[in-house]
């Protein structure tokens, strides 16, 4: 066998034959390593997952869409992998497994295949299936407290912002548009991951959770705070008198300013006095711009629980937003807490390391 030929199933038996690189329609894939552009670009393979022992009676077929990579083999049980396909193959023999990239395969290549290849439109037959695509990785526990503390280094660098708006946009009124930044952000960035924004980047969310945190008695947030018709109506309130004051001079940029810094000293006082008396993130549990998250992407990047919670709700404790976690696991492990921040600290906290993100 020479450098760049490819390997596939001999009609006769479980030996691959090596087939010259005029092939038409057949690649040279590197079987050291895998390292075809194809696969590096993401292309995924499809395995032959179940196979009968047998020689030329077993030959697995490719896929019917042009240009995907398959395995196919004729005599020991399928590979669940093209990886798998390649390492058992790489004796000389190759176990009878190689790696095709096209459907149309002229007819000298069956012949010295001793194989017939179906056509483009041929099904896939019965054991021949797509494999998965990779999950994304999740991370759960320690691998968390990386993230986490990028977080706590992000908010500490954030919340002076409201400081600055609430105190300098007393005497620059341009300050105020900050506000309608970090609103149209928040919006935006629900749409990919929910409430992330308002965990990681939100000012006033720091603000609260970082410096009232140590003068706060964190009693727990009473739910009538989370009911939706509770939070749609302060929805519905803050947005009708923040366009109410701008219609009242809706020409003058300034005047515009001042209602956004009215926005903040009223929202960040209601804040305030409910971290002091409850829990510092109370108002973020009816925010409305995290109600607004929460409905447009509640349920992206969902916070997963595996098998083992013992109900210790330690994870309970560490959530900034004082979400209910312990029971509300779904049948496909997604937790129910579209007002997760996806901020880590229950993963981080979890003593059995069931939860992750």
């Amino acid at each position: 066998m020479r450098a760049g030929d490819t390997l596939l199933p001999h009609g006769g038996g479980g030996r691959g034959k090596p087939l010259r690189r005029a092939a038409a329609g057949f690649t040279k894939p590197a079987l050291a390593g895998f390292g075809d552009p194809a696969l590096q670009k993401g292309a995924l393979p499809c395995a032959l997952t179940t196979a009968t022992a047998g020689g030329a009676a077993s030959h697995g077929r490719p896929t019917t869409t042009a240009g995907a990579w398959c395995v196919w083999g004729n005599g020991e049980a399928g590979k669940s992998s093209v990886a798998e396909a390649v390492a058992a193959g790489a004796a000389a023999s190759f176990n009878g497994y190689g790696v095709c990239k096209t459907m149309s395969v002229r007819s000298e290549v069956e012949e010295e295949a001793g194989m017939g290849m179906p056509a483009p439109s041929t099904p896939l037959r019965a054991g021949l299936q797509p494999a998965p695509e990779p999950a994304l990785p999740r991370l759960r526990g320690p691998s968390w407290q990386p993230q986490v503390a990028r977080r706590k280094k992000i908010q500490f660098s954030l919340w002076v912002i409201v400081v600055a708006v609430i105190v300098g946009g007393l005497w620059w009124p341009l300050l105020g548009f900050v506000v309608p930044i970090v609103m149209l952000t928040g919006i935006i960035g629900g749409f990919y991951k929910g409430r992330y924004v308002c965990g990681w980047l939100c000012p006033r969310g720091a603000f609260l959770e970082r410096i009232l945190k140590p003068i706060s008695p964190e009693r727990p947030i009473s739910q009538w705070l989370r009911r939706p018709a509770f939070r749609w109506g302060v929805f519905a309130a803050l947005m009708g008198f923040m366009v109410f004051q701008i219609s009242q001079n809706p020409g003058d940029v300034y005047h515009w300013g001042r209602v956004f810094v009215r926005i903040c000293i009223i929202t960040t006082g209601i804040g305030v006095v409910l971290a002091i008396a409850v829990h510092p993130r109370t108002w973020c549990s009816f925010c409305p711009m995290g109600t607004m998250q929460s409905a447009v992407g509640g349920s992206r990047a969902p916070l997963m629980m595996a098998d083992g919670c013992v109900e210790c709700r330690t994870c309970e404790r560490a959530c900034p937003m004082n979400l209910m976690i312990v029971g509300q696991r779904q049948e496909d492990g997604r937790v129910a807490a579209p007002d997760c921040l996806k901020c880590g600290e229950c993963v981080v906290a979890c003593p059995k390391g069931v939860l992750s993100l």
